[in-house]
């Protein structure tokens, strides 16, 4: 325990340390003027310096003038560091008469000289008993903030994570349905148009049943960052929809231009020479490429699209694969 203890009188500047050490409690520092408590404290005349003294456990006010240790009291409580310091104040002064205001002032009790030393004792106690709970409800506190914390950043890189692949390091198909959706509804309100890309790795069973799992997800890796650099603006998403199978979000864009981005990823694919010895197409993996565009109206929503996109990822397939093909339909606008 660590107290600081102001007291001009010897005789109970004695009392009060002989019934202390007594006690075991040794780490007393005593002064004997409202001054030295004040610097003790580098407490001023207009406020509290931004460096504080000691930690004090519990502060004892003592003096024959009750007024003064009460405007003491008054000052050490107006700090926060010291808010919650109990601060005990003995005076000659009448119960009755000073104890509210003393309370008032924040004081933890107030004790008339002289006092009996069993009770002194007993409000010391009874104030360190407070300033240890007060503390560990504090140091419970700091630890809930810090838990809470904590949580909010596991949190939010958990639904970071859920909006991974856990492969290829791309927005997932959770994330692709969340995002198309989104892109959806804007390109509604602004009157544009949006396009969807689905892209599929040509025989990429064959591939796997050649090179083996392993190397097919490093493949799935490889054509993964080769997509996401290729994209040039910000707003374009890439994802994996599944399997071999990835999807590009293009808003504002309409079929010509989806066309020009959907051939330019099967031709930096094809310029990254992968080998692939079970295609048919070639000696290296190459991509099939399904575009579609659509103007949202009312009457349609997204799913229209992924549709149309995998109409146009199979008759690119069926043509015969490494090719880009665009989804035209009379009966649903697109661009021209």
């Amino acid at each position: 325990m660590s107290t600081l203890i102001v007291e001009s009188s010897k005789t109970d500047k004695d009392i009060i340390e002989k019934t202390l050490t007594t006690a075991g409690y040794t780490q007393l520092t005593f002064v004997s003027s409202n001054d030295e408590c004040f610097e003790r404290l580098r407490i001023t005349n207009t406020h509290v310096s931004g460096m504080y003294g000691l930690d004090y456990e519990l502060i004892i006010l003592g003096g024959d003038t009750a007024d003064d240790v009460l405007e003491q009291c008054r000052r050490i409580k107006q700090s926060f560091h010291y808010h919650d310091v109990p601060v005990l104040v003995i005076s000659t002064g009448s119960v009755a008469d000073h104890a509210p205001m003393a309370i008032a002032y924040g004081a933890f009790d107030y004790m008339r000289k002289p006092f009996v030393e069993f009770e002194f004792l007993a409000r010391v106690r009874a104030a360190l008993r407070l300033k240890h709970e007060i503390d560990r409800r504090k140091a419970r506190e700091r630890e809930l903030i810090e838990a809470t914390r904590q949580l909010s950043d596991l949190n939010a890189m958990l639904t970071r994570l859920s909006l991974i692949d856990g492969l290829t390091g791309v927005a997932n198909r959770r994330n692709f349905d969340r995002v198309l959706d989104k892109e959806w509804r804007r390109a509604s309100r602004s009157k544009h148009e949006i396009s969807l890309l689905m892209i599929d790795i040509d025989y990429f069973k064959a591939y796997n049943d050649l090179y083996g799992h392993q190397s097919g997800d490093e493949c799935l890796r490889q054509v993964a960052d080769i997509l996401r650099d290729a994209l040039r603006r910000p707003g374009d998403m890439l994802c994996r929809y599944g399997g071999e199978e990835f999807g590009v979000i293009l808003p504002e864009t309409g079929l010509e231009g989806a066309n020009k981005v959907g051939e330019n990823l099967r031709q930096t694919v094809n310029d990254a020479k992968i080998s692939h010895r079970g295609s048919k197409v070639g000696e290296f993996v190459t991509l099939s490429v399904g575009v579609a565009s659509l103007m949202p109206t009312g009457t349609i929503n997204f799913k229209q699209l992924i549709e149309n996109a995998d109409k146009a990822l199979y008759q690119a397939k069926a043509a015969g694969r490494n090719r880009v093909t665009p989804f035209h339909d009379k009966s649903v606008k697109q661009s021209a």
